[in-house]
């Protein structure tokens, strides 16, 4: 069987939390890509056609015409987009945050982040891909774990269980499951 690097490192990872008393886990899962950056070139590019226009149509005897101000409208709303939606992409986190008193997963940029205490889940229910969480007061709060990796779910799903096991919450693996 032959493992590469990520997963052996993930493997070690998983082994040294199983083997801590004090568990605590605060990992950034969020994808070292370049899309941020391509969506910010692309938006700088639609800008850069914006001015072209612009400059194009005050260098012309007519001045800016009816279709002018359609292209420069097309090509700032799209570069703005774009510019804006790299810096928020590169500006926000996704995390795992894991210790003994509370549970915070974020598996996106744009979701919004699941905590809950340890103390205050009543059941934990793994389906297909995503984890609900439901509390004591009967409040479901699910994660989703489709943006994630193989590994990153494999290390969060046996990370929760294990946890959960240890503080007597009870783990379903579907929703059928009988209490």
């Amino acid at each position: 069987m032959k493992f590469d690097e990520k997963s052996l490192f993930i493997f070690v990872y998983l082994l040294e939390f199983l083997n801590q008393k004090n568990m605590f886990i605060n990992k950034n899962i969020k994808d070292k890509n370049l899309n941020p950056l391509y969506r910010l070139i692309i938006g700088f590019i639609f800008l850069g056609m914006a001015g072209w226009v612009v400059e194009k149509a005050l260098a012309s005897k007519d001045g800016i015409t009816q279709y002018d101000w359609i292209y420069l409208a097309v090509f700032a709303i799209t570069g703005l987009f774009f510019v804006v939606d790299s810096f928020i992409a590169i500006a926000k986190k996704a995390y795992l945050k894991i210790d003994n008193q509370r549970i915070a997963v974020k598996t996106d940029e744009v979701s919004k982040a699941v905590k809950e205490d340890w103390n205050q889940i009543e059941k934990i229910i793994f389906v297909e891909n995503k984890i609900e969480i439901i509390s004591i007061n009967n409040t479901v709060q699910k994660i989703n774990l489709s943006f994630l990796d193989n590994d990153d779910v494999t290390f969060l799903t046996e990370s929760i269980t294990r946890i959960a096991e240890e503080k007597g919450i009870h783990i379903a693996k579907n929703a059928t499951d009988p209490e």
